[in-house]
């Protein structure tokens, strides 16, 4: 039986009650690195988001920013982000919903995409050459996240229950 079938025996499984998941090799390859990457993403932002807190000027000056005190507030709404992907990373490394893990991963590469090109952009108006190394390091994880996250070529492509 082809994956039509298979998706309308899951289906029916699911609607008695029946605990059913549909696995392949690929979902278990596929659930291992990701999963792992997205708590290794979690600790990292979490760890991010304590230290902004507690020395919200720590993060920033090993970039070549100053913070006032009276800026400090800007860290802390950064600490707040780190604190709510890190809460993403860890709930996204435990669904099974493929759908969910997809917008999960393409919601952590806008989020580090774009934080990427407005580093470049400060970088440009005169931030420290050090922000380089930061821009560095998401192009990497979002290389990561794009990797680990896709597709199957041997999978059936109106299957949406399988892989990423």
């Amino acid at each position: 039986m082809g994956g039509h079938d298979d998706c309308r025996r899951h289906e029916a499984a699911r609607g008695r009650g029946i605990a059913s998941r549909h696995v392949t090799r690929f979902d278990v390859h596929m659930s291992k690195g990701l999963r792992a990457l997205l708590v290794v993403h979690g600790f990292i932002t979490m760890a991010a988001g304590i230290v902004l807190t507690v020395a919200p000027t720590l993060i920033p000056s090993a970039v070549g920013i100053h913070l006032e005190p009276s800026a400090n507030v800007l860290a802390y709404l950064l600490a707040g982000a780190e604190f709510g992907l890190a809460v993403l990373s860890f709930g996204g490394s435990r669904l099974t919903d493929s759908r969910a893990l997809r917008l999960i991963v393409w919601t952590f590469i806008a989020f580090h995409g774009s934080s990427g090109v407005l580093e470049v952009y400060s970088y440009a108006q005169g931030a420290s050459g050090a922000i380089l190394g930061n821009v560095a390091a998401r192009a990497v994880i979002i290389g990561l996240f794009a990797y680990l996250s896709r597709d199957d070529p041997n999978s059936d492509p109106t299957d949406d229950s399988e892989g990423l």
